[in-house]
């Protein structure tokens, strides 16, 4: 099955998932590789200060994060440099040898306000809905989640270390050091004043948490203790795995998400037809937006 064309839309909200191969548990939440998942985050937005990161989470086995950029080819190598990193510091704190990932990372745009508000609670849920109910509010889940800092304003902290330095510290038994910040990017549209934000995501996480214990309640569900997550083997592969088409976008409107999949039709066509003059060897100039599949002159921005 070929793959779905990108159209990447400047300084637009996007949400970003990847998943693991098979679905295995190579990001569970060891302390080392969710410090390190920080640190990660942190050197890449420093070297490519393009690429504003809002907010994440990342469960055992894939990861979400919302960000913007204004250009795609520095949003694909911010990717590159985060997948590979993830890649190899999951591959050393669980022992697992080959690939990580199923597959190329899906980039959806957040088209509104309301599809926006709807996907940060579904970040912020990520880990106490009803499919999975393993804690009792999204603060609780040990690895990555910006729950706190958005809600509270606590600092994520976090190691970024070459492999061979990992190695060395490993060896000698000493812990990493934690030498990055990571500095969230507000979300477009909310108020300016960080205390007003605050209180927006803090009514968001008190919502989820009303539902999530009425509903385990309800159901007779006890929660485990987080720290036992810490243990998870990151060699297990679930028995299930959701499986349904990614929405070509997020949006609350009809009719904003049919001129989005009209604009979106437009630019395959063209994409496509300029990837056919290219076959026949003809000048070739693909449209604003897509990763190219060559460098094209034409389409290359000029350096001031």
């Amino acid at each position: 099955m070929p793959r779905p064309l990108r159209w990447f839309r400047p300084d637009r909200v996007m949400e970003i998932s990847s998943r693991t191969l098979l679905g295995r548990y190579a990001l569970a939440p060891k302390p080392e590789l969710v410090q390190e998942c920080h640190g990660i985050l942190a050197e890449a937005c420093d070297r490519w200060r393009g690429v504003k990161l809002h907010m994440g989470v990342m469960p055992s086995n894939h990861f979400h994060y919302m960000a913007t950029c204004p250009s795609a080819n520095e949003f694909g190598r911010w990717m590159s440099f985060v997948k590979a990193a993830i890649a190899r510091a999951a591959q050393f704190h669980h022992d697992i040898r080959g690939p990580i990932w199923d597959r190329r990372f899906r980039a959806i745009p957040i088209l509104d306000d309301a599809a926006l508000r709807e996907r940060v609670r579904y970040f912020m849920a990520q880990m106490c809905n009803p499919a999975c109910d393993l804690v009792i509010g999204p603060r609780h889940w040990p690895g990555m989640n910006c729950v706190d800092a958005l809600c509270r304003g606590v600092k994520i902290r976090g190691t970024y270390v070459r492999s061979a330095e990992r190695r060395r510290l490993a060896a000698r038994k000493e812990k990493l050091p934690l030498n990055r910040t990571l500095e969230l990017t507000p979300l477009p549209g909310l108020p300016e004043d960080e205390e007003q934000r605050k209180t927006w995501f803090r009514q968001i996480e008190q919502e989820i948490v009303a539902e999530t214990r009425e509903r385990q309640a309800a159901n007779g569900i006890v929660c485990k203790p987080p720290k036992v997550f810490e243990t998870d083997d990151g060699h297990f592969v679930p028995d299930k795995m959701k499986k349904s088409p990614a929405p070509h976008s997020h949006c609350s409107c009809a009719e904003r998400r049919a001129a989005f999949m009209a604009a979106l039709h437009q630019f395959v066509d063209l994409w496509r037809g300029a990837l056919e003059l290219m076959k026949r060897g003809a000048r070739a100039c693909f449209p604003e937006g897509g990763w190219w599949p060559y460098d094209c002159h034409l389409c290359r921005p000029q350096r001031e």
